[in-house]
């Protein structure tokens, strides 16, 4: 339910059209690594969880970031950029996901230098044999559907809300292979309930 009050009008007008309709529980995962799921389940609360997990482990920890200022947010989103192209990912690899459209203007967080290297995701929409050569951008609505090998998140304010939770869930599950999460320190209370409330429930299941 990412688009509000419009989602719950459109499965009200398909519930009056054709009634009672069967809905199936998709609990394979086939896109992330057993680290990426585990943490899309903590996130995203996603009860039940999955049943199985087809792709094999990396060994590579999803990596949740704590900022305070503007500021301290562009120097973990620096270092995360330098470390994922100094590991061998090329800028193709990498899309950077928000919630919001003021979080999406990632050119003026990362600063000019950077300009020639990035590319808003509107502009770069995947066509079948298309290479991409520039990070990405833009907000988590634009990326639905999706995926890429290296998912960077920020601008997660609302990670309670129904909306906020389904927002975090498709971000974090657009990613193959490495996932990084930048947090506001404002919802770092949040978070920590969130993470321990579902490992409590997976060792009373």
């Amino acid at each position: 339910m990412i688009y509000g009050e419009q989602a719950s009008t459109i499965h009200t007008t398909l519930a009056q059209r054709l009634g009672r309709v069967t809905r199936y529980s998709l609990r394979t995962n086939c896109r992330n690594t057993p680290r990426i799921a585990e943490m899309v389940r903590l996130l995203g609360q996603m009860d039940p969880g999955y049943t199985k997990i087809l792709r094999p482990d990396n060994q590579a920890e999803p990596k949740i970031n704590i900022f305070s200022t503007e500021n301290q947010k562009r120097k973990l989103l620096l270092k995360s950029l330098r470390e994922l192209l100094a590991e061998g990912f090329s800028p193709g690899d990498i899309v950077i996901l928000s919630p919001h459209t003021r979080d999406a203007d990632v050119p003026r967080l990362l600063g000019i230098e950077w300009n020639d290297r990035l590319q808003p995701l509107k502009q770069s929409q995947w066509k079948e044999n298309t290479t991409v050569r520039q990070i990405r951008y833009g907000t988590i609505h634009s990326f639905k559907g999706m995926e890429a090998p290296v998912v960077i998140v920020i601008g997660a304010d609302n990670i309670t809300s129904e909306q906020g939770i389904s927002l975090l869930y498709i971000a974090l599950s657009r990613a193959l292979h490495r996932l990084i999460v930048l947090l506001n320190k404002d919802v770092q209370r949040d978070l920590l309930a969130a993470l321990t409330a579902r490992n409590l429930e997976g060792i009373n299941d």
